[in-house]
């Protein structure tokens, strides 16, 4: 039978590979920061202001002090992932910065999921390396539900964190919060990526079509 034929007599065939090739995917929508309308590298940001610069991030932490980063903004850490990367703070007395971002659709609840980023603890103001942490939320103004933290961060050097988690609930939006108390700490992040973890069964049926392509390809040579 040829492939033609087999996807018109089996729809779910087709509905199946359409969400295996979705969930590879990185679900992210801005997480480079590379769409925003900066000028130039900018501190402290207030919340709104960083909302209203940044596209697909919402910032909502007490500290209320984000920054947007390009080359050449100083204290001595570039962007890794493009040509901007953000900065969050928390300070001795408890306050931190918190952002989410806009996903293309939801994490689901039991799904496992792969999620990288870059990270830095900034030495230029506070000496501290406290951790950051990582959510899932249904609000961008809530941080939701902790998935990960990086532990004690690397001082003034990106660090590749990478992880593989299963979804403990559903939500729009992956949260991003600076945990600084005791000690002020100052971070960079970069290159945020999310995606999920085709099924065993869906991995399986990307095999059978691979297969199929192939010999329907054989047989026109």
């Amino acid at each position: 039978m040829h492939l033609k034929k087999l996807l018109a007599f089996c729809p779910t065939f087709v509905t199946a590979l359409l969400i295996a090739a979705s969930a590879s995917g990185d679900l992210i929508v801005n997480g480079s920061f590379e769409a925003n309308t900066a000028a130039t590298t900018s501190y402290n940001l207030t919340n709104g202001i960083f909302n209203a610069t940044v596209s697909g991030v919402t910032a909502f932490g007490g500290a209320n002090e984000l920054d947007i980063i390009t080359f050449g903004g100083g204290f001595g850490t570039d962007p890794v992932d493009g040509n901007w990367h953000a900065g969050v703070h928390a300070s001795t007395s408890g306050l931190e910065d918190a952002f989410s971002f806009d996903l293309n659709s939801s994490v689901s609840a039991g799904t496992s999921y792969n999620l990288s980023f870059w990270a830095t603890a900034n030495s230029s103001f506070d000496p501290g390396t406290e951790p950051l942490e990582i959510g899932i939320s249904s609000n961008a103004t809530s941080f939701g539900t902790l998935v990960f933290s990086t532990g004690m961060l690397p001082a003034d050097t990106w660090t590749l964190f990478s992880t593989t988690f299963v979804a403990p609930t559903s939500g729009g939006f992956l949260t991003v919060r600076q945990s600084g108390a005791p000690t002020g700490t100052w971070v960079h992040v970069d290159g945020f990526r999310l995606s999920a973890i085709p099924e065993p069964a869906t991995l399986g049926l990307l095999s059978v079509v691979s297969a199929l392509v192939l010999i329907q390809r054989r047989n026109r040579v």
